[in-house]
């Protein structure tokens, strides 16, 4: 990721920012589709490990916990987002079992062989990240069982709201850019790491995939 990027990541998704979403989060619950997403992955993370790639406030770690997962490892780009999943995780007694890491998980990735588990997940994550070649990639070499991500749908409405949305974005962090990846460009990079598309649902504006190993990892 660009180092403007990675700025505008820092600045954007500030404290403030973090704290509003864990409000929502507690009173409302997972968004409709980090719902579904933890659909897929509730009957099989008891005694699992999670690697939550932009984890966020921590949701999908807090969730699945509950589900009978052993240990999460968190990577964010955004030091607030980690310090807020951190008292979260304290105050619901699992802190002794999340890990984490700030900063650009393909650069982490590169210099830590540790950053593996049995389960990875990044919910929308590929949006923030020019190069999704790389980031996926990267996410799909240290699973060992599956990868789910939560994504934008593409085609022309969802490319044009893509161009609107930096254009108003701008006006907050100029450095910070949105990106819709191409499904078909995401479905071949994880076929081609060995994965088969098992789960797949919809909503509005997001789409949510499951892959499943298939072939041994590198």
């Amino acid at each position: 990721m660009s180092c403007c990027q990675c700025q505008g990541i820092e600045r954007l998704f500030d404290t403030k920012l973090a704290k509003r979403e864990l409000r929502m989060y507690r009173w409302f619950g997972p968004r409709r589709s980090t719902s579904h997403l933890l659909s897929f992955l509730r009957d099989k993370c008891e005694n699992r490990t999670l690697l939550d790639i932009g984890g966020g406030v921590g949701v999908v770690q807090h969730e699945l916990f509950d589900a009978g997962l052993s240990k999460a490892i968190q990577v964010d780009g955004a030091s607030a987002y980690i310090e807020v999943s951190r008292k979260e995780a304290e105050r619901r007694g699992n802190n002794e079992r999340v890990e984490y890491h700030h900063g650009d998980f393909v650069d982490l990735a590169a210099g830590d062989e540790e950053l593996r588990a049995d389960i990875v997940s990044l919910d929308r994550v590929i949006c923030c990240y020019p190069d999704m070649q790389k980031l996926l990639g990267s996410a799909a070499s240290r699973a060992h069982q599956s990868v789910a991500l939560v994504f934008p749908r593409d085609g022309r409405l969802f490319k044009l709201a893509e161009k609107i949305g930096n254009f108003f974005v701008r006006f907050f962090d100029p450095d910070y850019k949105m990106y819709i990846h191409a499904t078909g460009d995401v479905t071949s990079l994880m076929e081609s790491r060995g994965f088969a598309l098992t789960g797949l649902k919809r909503t509005i504006a997001w789409q949510v995939h499951l892959y499943k190993r298939i072939t041994p990892g590198v």
